[in-house]
């Protein structure tokens, strides 16, 4: 098994997953023996030599632990090779290779990947690497995500201090990453370092740590020190982290001996601390600012009356007083204690102040007191003026509750303004509704929920009087400067036409063409995007719809803003098909008569020709965009009219693309491919607009080579490990040409088969020849492959010598062998009935005759079905029809010599395949010619030559593999024949049918 899967390496392809448990059922002594032989054969094979190391990593193979030695220590340049061989080591090596690997991570921790030191350290601390070598590995190792994995201390870093046991090890770490920290650069006021973000979980998780293992009424300095910097909001931690700093905080907490220890701990730390910016520590509120986590209780007012006084530092001295008045004020200010905590002031100058601060009220200035009373004042005035409002508000629905009858006797809409009650309930309605559209509301349920059914159909019927009676400003009306804007009134006649919209399916039948262009006109300023109902709307006024939108399309090319945001042409490439269809040949005549659109205007306009042009257009269309292409000097605006051009021949434009590049130089080449290949393949970061391309094989390889030779890899952006960068085309250009890569490997078919092959023979081909030829294996095996055989599926061949096809390529094979069978029964079979079918009278009798054999034949393959009605009204002369699914293979039969060469390619490609392979179910069909008599000189060709029936047979099977590898999603047409003209008797005059 394992020398199979390394065959099978070596020839690139997919092994399944191997595990420990796949490992176990074979004995060590056999795999190890096995994976030696494969070492030794192919250990400079990449993927083999990582196979064999994972193999002994999964399993132990304690017997190859050896060949994990010699692959580790820097061995292999490769760096998934050296992770695997370290894995490898690390679980089948003896402890003199663990330690001696260990001793090399030390050694050599700054220059090599630090994925291969984290793995490491993981297996091997603390036993092999303590926590000084920790601390010397994170003092020089490169922190966070790396290729691999990376050493990231910041989410790993827990796991490893939970291996710590004693308390002298937590706080060698402790001081060690403290210092490390002290150590680094200082950042901004407000900023962290990125060591702080990647050092607090462990520091926290070493603080809970040191904790428990201390007495109850002992707090560790270390720990202190840990919480009181990781609890520094420079830091800003996100949520996992500040959860270990808490668990810390809620353990120095447990004991007045704690908290007495840490509060005095964090006035001494932080009293110079550079956030105060000189100001002294003397409240509480400063120290949990700055780390301290808070949570004095009344029984600690004892230990602070105690130590305050004598505090060497006059700041701590009134720190104490402010705190025990802090506690005195949250107690509901006793006269007892508040006796007391004077008492104790009294005995020190500083203190007195503090006490004496904290009695006597601050007297203000003459300006502060003015202020305050403005303020004051300006709230209540704010107050009020909200309180009117809302009551106001309260107001008018209970009113229009009581009366809702008063909405039926509105104040007309003139040109300055509309009844203020339905103005009122739209800013109600838009305030409560939410939709994809901004001002496209199209429900009154928040009003009926607020003030009532009536009251809403109401309000309802009159934003439908509002918008037809507002004239609404269009954008090509306004100043360019106020284009962005629109009209409230606006807003609500929007919202009148879209609640009609949709209360009524029929709304736009019943409208006049007058207010079919004013809710064109409204259409136009929706923000998101047309409303719901444009398509209603141009379905019932199309002549109405286009003027309106031809005036605003128009006005939007004319901006004069470069490169400016064409937000209409945008709204008609994101609608629906039949506005985008509408649009197109008034658009078409707005590019014909603009030869100088920038790339931004012609995004969309392109995009909604090649979606909404007839098909009798298209060839037009695509002679003006490429002219256009030959014409322009900006690669951008090249690429886009080529872009255009694909997506209707994409055999001419690349023919002129090729033109074009001919006589460039290198960079002029390059700089038009990098641009031309996102608009054929697209890209991640591309603004264009998908199009629909089809690509055969022929033109794919084209390209495949175009882009490989003008954008070559060598030149490559080299983006690993980079961090954050902002793509520009050369990312566009290079992940365009991966995906023409992809495009043609990824092409069913003999032709693809054939184009990897040729690739293999192309000079500088930057994709190994291995590759190629594994890519190439793939291909034919995918193209020959069919569905999974269910479990009884074998058990049944076996019994009935077939298998029922499931898809339309299996059936289409069937019907293939079942004509073979037939045609070798027609002329070598016991009965010989080939004379019977060439004296059938006419394709009528021949079609009815082979429809009768091929249904004595079906089995359990496929039923026969005949005349079934397909696209256009179109019939086949016969179907194959799967009984295993919904597969089907239609069939076209003609008698050869009944027709000329021209006609019988006519039926291939436009009978077979346009008429009858058009399903996305029916892609697979058959043209069986029947030949039942010679034909004295053939068949004649333009030139006047003639051909054999063999030579048109091959004529005719050369055409549809031609067809059959343009598309893997087109029609997929074979040639049968079942020829019995040399058995066939004299008959009389035939007659074709089609």
């Amino acid at each position: 098994m394992l020398t199979a899967l390394a065959e099978r390496m070596r020839r690139d392809e997919e092994v399944p997953h191997l595990d420990p448990g796949s490992l176990a059922r074979f004995a060590q002594p056999d795999i190890a023996s096995t994976l030696r032989v494969i070492w030794a054969a192919d250990k400079e094979h990449d993927e083999i030599r990582r196979f064999v190391l994972r193999l002994i990593w999964l399993g132990k193979i304690r017997d190859c632990s050896d060949l994990a030695v010699a692959a580790s220590f820097g061995r292999y340049q490769d760096l998934y090779t050296g992770i695997t061989a370290g894995r490898a080591l690390l679980a089948a090596g003896d402890e003199s290779a663990r330690r001696d690997y260990a001793e090399y991570i030390k050694l050599q921790c700054a220059s090599i990947p630090s994925t291969l030191v984290w793995e490491a350290v993981e297996d091997l601390f603390p036993q092999l690497i303590g926590v000084d070598d920790l601390l010397a590995i994170l003092a020089v190792i490169h922190l966070g995500d790396a290729e691999g994995g990376g050493f990231r201390f910041d989410w790993n870093g827990a796991k490893l201090v939970e291996r710590l046991m004693s308390a002298c090890d937590l706080t060698r770490l402790i001081e060690g990453l403290l210092q490390q920290l002290e150590a680094e650069p200082q950042v901004g006021i407000g900023e962290r370092s990125p060591k702080d973000e990647q050092y607090a979980t462990a520091l926290g998780v070493a603080a809970q740590r040191l904790l428990d293992l201390s007495p109850a009424d002992f707090a560790p300095a270390a720990s202190i020190d840990a919480v009181l910097r990781i609890g520094d909001r420079r830091m800003n931690m996100a949520r996992r982290r500040a959860s270990k700093a808490s668990d810390a905080a809620e353990l120095l907490h447990r004991t007045p001996e704690r908290r007495r220890a840490t509060f005095w701990r964090a006035a001494d730390r932080l009293g110079n601390h550079r956030t105060l910016t000189g100001r002294p520590l003397l409240h509480p509120f400063q120290m949990g600012f700055l780390g301290w986590p808070p949570g004095l209780v009344p029984d600690d007012m004892d230990w602070l009356l105690t130590d305050g006084p004598f505090r060497a530092r006059a700041t701590e001295r009134q720190l104490a007083i402010n705190a025990a008045l802090g506690l005195w004020s949250a107690a509901g200010e006793p006269e007892a204690l508040k006796t007391r905590i004077a008492g104790v002031a009294a005995t020190d100058t500083e203190m007195q102040a503090a006490y004496a601060e904290w009695m006597t009220p601050r007297i203000k200035s003459a300006g502060e007191i003015r202020s305050d009373e403005e303020l004051a004042e300006t709230l209540r005035a704010g107050e009020r003026t909200q309180a009117e409002q809302e009551q106001s508000w309260i107001d008018f629905i209970a009113d229009l509750r009581a009366n809702p009858a008063q909405l039926r006797q509105l104040q007309p809409t003139t040109e300055t303004g509309v009844d203020n009650r339905i103005y009122s309930l739209w800013q109600l309605l838009s305030e409560a509704a939410s939709s994809n559209s901004r001002y496209a509301i199209d429900s009154v349920a928040p009003i009926a929920e607020l003030a009532g059914a009536e009251v809403a159909a109401a309000f309802a019927a009159g934003l439908a009087e509002i918008w037809r009676a507002w004239k609404p400003t269009l954008h090509s009306a306004r100043p360019i400067e106020e284009r962005n804007q629109i009209s409230t009134i606006d807003c609500l006649g929007i919202a009148g036409i879209s609640i009609e919209a949709v209360t009524r399916a029929d709304w736009a039948l019943h409208l006049t063409e007058q207010q079919a262009m004013r809710a064109a006109e409204y259409a136009t300023l929706e923000l998101n995007g047309f409303p719901d109902w444009i398509a209603a709307l141009a379905a019932a006024w199309p002549a109405a719809v286009e003027k309106v939108f031809a005036q605003e399309a128009a006005s939007n090319l004319d901006d004069p803003t470069p490169f400016g945001h064409y937000q209409f042409l945008d709204a008609i490439s994101r609608c629906d098909e039949s506005v985008a269809c509408l649009m197109s040949p008034t658009l078409l005549r707005e590019l014909e008569a603009r030869s100088e659109l920038n790339r931004s205007a012609l995004r969309p306009l392109l995009f909604i020709l090649n979606r909404g042009l007839p098909g009798d257009a298209k060839q037009g269309f695509c002679a003006l965009v490429l002219g256009r292409f030959q014409s322009s000097t900006d690669p951008q605006v090249s690429a886009q009219y080529l872009g255009a051009a694909y997506a209707i021949n994409a055999q001419s434009a690349t023919d002129a693309l090729m033109a074009k590049l001919d006589p460039l130089g290198e960079a002029e080449k390059t700089a038009l491919v990098e641009r031309v290949l996102p608009q054929i393949f697209g890209s991640r970061w591309s603004l264009s607009a998908s199009t629909d391309v089809h690509l055969d094989v022929t033109t794919l390889e084209r390209l495949v080579l175009l882009a490989y030779g003008t954008v070559r890899v060598e030149e490559d952006h080299d983006r690993a490990n980079k961090g954050v960068y902002s793509p520009d085309e050369r990312d566009e250009a290079q992940e365009a040409r991966s995906a023409a890569f992809a495009a043609l490997v990824n092409t069913p078919g003999h032709a693809t088969y054939a184009a990897i092959l040729r690739l293999m023979d192309t000079p500088n081909f930057p994709v190994p020849r291995s590759r190629l030829l594994a890519l190439a294996q793939e291909r034919a095996a995918n193209d020959a492959e069919h569905t999974a055989w269910s479990a009884d599926e074998p058990l049944r061949v076996e019994q009935q010598f077939e298998r029922p096809p499931v898809t339309g390529r299996e059936l289409q094979l069937v019907a293939l062998q079942r004509l073979e069978d037939l045609q070798h029964d027609l002329v070598h079979g016991d009965f010989q009935q080939g004379k019977t079918l060439g004296a059938q009278p006419d394709e009528a009798a021949v079609q009815n005759w082979m429809a009768d054999r091929l249904r004595q034949a079906q089995g359990t393959a496929y039923s026969i079905e005949r005349e079934v009605r397909v696209a256009d009204e179109k019939e086949p002369d016969l179907r194959f029809r799967a009984k295993a699914s919904d597969a089907n293979v239609a069939t076209e039969i003609k008698i050869a010599e009944s027709w000329t060469m021209q006609q019988l390619e006519d039926a291939l490609v436009n009978q077979l395949c346009v008429q009858y392979l058009r399903g996305q179910d029916g892609r697979e069909g058959i043209l069986l010619l029947v030949h039942q008599r010679q034909r004295p000189k053939g068949w004649g060709l333009p030139d006047g030559t003639y051909l054999k029936f063999d030579a048109v047979v091959q004529r005719l099977r050369a055409l549809a593999v031609r067809i059959r590898s343009e598309s893997s999603a087109g029609p997929q047409p074979e040639i049968c024949v079942v020829d019995v003209s040399g058995c066939a008797r004299s008959v009389g005059r035939r007659k074709s049918a089609s």
